[in-house]
């Protein structure tokens, strides 16, 4: 590889990590694709592989699925960058559920920006609702 080539890579991915920074920071972004009729069901096949379902239903049916075939599951709540309060303290209730929920062998894991890191400085914990999550993510991984 000459060092024009290697320059001119490192350019395109540094490139590329940025419009997939911005991609991933675009809020109203990540509300429209999935309802766009193209793009939404092109981006569900593309996660397909990796993505347990669109609901906490569809999660709990597959990592039941996973275990019974003798294999590990790591359910993660997927979302990040969280701005708006209220949808904070919505999404921290549907992991929290999430958590109850799945089974004792699954481990659970999120994005901390998701459920308002993003919304408070001090880690969302001053968002309503956000800190009923320490007692619930201890009880998740075999606690008290």
């Amino acid at each position: 590889m000459t060092t024009h080539t290697h320059t001119t890579n490192a350019a395109l991915s540094s490139q590329a990590a940025q419009v997939l920074r911005t991609l991933a920071l675009d809020e109203e972004l990540k509300w429209r694709i999935p309802g766009d009729p193209v793009l939404g069901p092109l981006a569900r096949k593309v996660a397909r592989r990796y993505v347990a379902g669109e609901t906490l239903a569809d999660a709990l049916d597959r990592a039941q699925q996973i275990l019974a075939a003798g294999h590990c599951v790591n359910v993660e709540y997927m979302g990040e960058s969280c701005r708006d309060p209220q949808r904070a303290v919505e999404e921290t209730d549907t992991f929290l559920a999430a958590a109850r929920l799945l089974p004792p062998e699954c481990s659970i894991s999120l994005d901390l920006s998701h459920i308002g890191l993003a919304v408070d400085a001090l880690g969302g914990f001053a968002t309503p609702g956000i800190s009923r999550s320490q007692p619930a993510a201890r009880t998740a991984e075999g606690g008290s």
